[in-house]
Protein backbone atom coordinates (compact mmCIF):
# COMPACT_ATOMS: atom_id res chain seq x y z
CA UNK A 1 0.00 0.00 0.00
CA UNK A 2 1.36 3.41 -0.87
CA UNK A 3 0.33 6.63 0.88
CA UNK A 4 1.91 9.66 -0.74
CA UNK A 5 5.66 9.06 -0.74
CA UNK A 6 5.56 6.38 1.95
CA UNK A 7 5.27 2.65 1.32
CA UNK A 8 3.51 0.77 4.10
CA UNK A 9 4.01 -2.96 4.50
CA UNK A 10 1.95 -5.12 6.83
CA UNK A 11 2.98 -8.68 7.58
CA UNK A 12 2.70 -11.25 10.31
CA UNK A 13 0.33 -13.87 11.60
CA UNK A 14 -3.06 -12.97 12.99
CA UNK A 15 -4.02 -14.68 16.22
CA UNK A 16 -7.77 -14.94 16.56
CA UNK A 17 -8.88 -15.31 20.18
CA UNK A 18 -12.27 -15.84 21.75
CA UNK A 19 -13.59 -13.38 24.33
CA UNK A 20 -11.75 -15.44 26.98
CA UNK A 21 -8.31 -14.86 25.34
CA UNK A 22 -8.05 -18.43 24.07
CA UNK A 23 -6.78 -19.14 20.57
CA UNK A 24 -9.51 -20.47 18.30
CA UNK A 25 -9.16 -23.59 16.17
CA UNK A 26 -5.91 -24.59 17.89
CA UNK A 27 -6.91 -28.20 18.66
CA UNK A 28 -8.78 -29.31 15.52
CA UNK A 29 -8.24 -33.08 15.53
CA UNK A 30 -9.67 -35.20 18.36
CA UNK A 31 -7.29 -38.06 17.51
CA UNK A 32 -4.28 -35.83 18.13
CA UNK A 33 -5.79 -34.78 21.48
CA UNK A 34 -6.31 -38.42 22.48
CA UNK A 35 -2.74 -39.34 21.45
CA UNK A 36 -1.30 -36.43 23.47
CA UNK A 37 -3.37 -37.37 26.50
CA UNK A 38 -2.22 -40.99 26.25
CA UNK A 39 1.43 -39.91 26.09
CA UNK A 40 0.93 -37.88 29.28
CA UNK A 41 -0.60 -40.85 31.09
CA UNK A 42 -4.22 -39.65 31.05
CA UNK A 43 -6.69 -42.54 30.99
CA UNK A 44 -8.76 -42.24 27.82
CA UNK A 45 -11.58 -44.29 29.36
CA UNK A 46 -12.08 -41.71 32.12
CA UNK A 47 -12.47 -38.66 29.87
CA UNK A 48 -14.61 -37.89 26.83
CA UNK A 49 -13.59 -35.65 23.95
CA UNK A 50 -15.85 -32.62 23.63
CA UNK A 51 -15.87 -29.64 21.28
CA UNK A 52 -15.91 -26.15 22.80
CA UNK A 53 -18.45 -24.05 20.92
CA UNK A 54 -16.77 -20.83 22.13
CA UNK A 55 -13.11 -21.26 21.13
CA UNK A 56 -13.76 -24.17 18.70
CA UNK A 57 -11.10 -26.41 20.28
CA UNK A 58 -11.42 -30.04 21.32
CA UNK A 59 -10.89 -30.77 25.01
CA UNK A 60 -11.23 -33.62 27.52
CA UNK A 61 -14.14 -33.63 29.95
CA UNK A 62 -15.12 -36.08 32.69
CA UNK A 63 -18.76 -36.61 31.76
CA UNK A 64 -21.02 -36.48 28.73
CA UNK A 65 -22.91 -33.35 29.80
CA UNK A 66 -22.34 -30.59 27.22
CA UNK A 67 -19.82 -28.05 28.53
CA UNK A 68 -17.43 -25.37 27.38
CA UNK A 69 -13.70 -25.93 27.93
CA UNK A 70 -12.15 -24.92 31.24
CA UNK A 71 -10.86 -21.59 29.90
CA UNK A 72 -14.17 -20.61 28.31
CA UNK A 73 -16.16 -21.45 31.45
CA UNK A 74 -14.54 -18.44 33.10
CA UNK A 75 -15.78 -14.88 32.91
CA UNK A 76 -15.11 -13.23 29.49
CA UNK A 77 -12.02 -11.03 29.27
CA UNK A 78 -13.40 -8.95 26.39
CA UNK A 79 -16.92 -7.73 25.76
CA UNK A 80 -18.79 -10.40 23.71
CA UNK A 81 -20.35 -9.16 20.46
CA UNK A 82 -23.38 -11.36 21.15
CA UNK A 83 -24.49 -14.22 23.38
CA UNK A 84 -21.97 -16.96 24.08
CA UNK A 85 -22.68 -20.17 22.15
CA UNK A 86 -24.32 -23.15 23.83
CA UNK A 87 -22.12 -26.18 24.56
CA UNK A 88 -22.41 -28.93 21.95
CA UNK A 89 -21.43 -32.05 23.88
CA UNK A 90 -19.46 -35.17 22.97
CA UNK A 91 -17.44 -34.87 19.79
CA UNK A 92 -15.74 -38.25 19.47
Amino acid sequence: MTTGSFAVSVSGVAVVCCVHDRQKDLVKDPDVLIAAATRRGINRNTYLVQFCACCRNYFLHLDDEPALCQTCRRRPVHQPAGPLPNPEGIAA
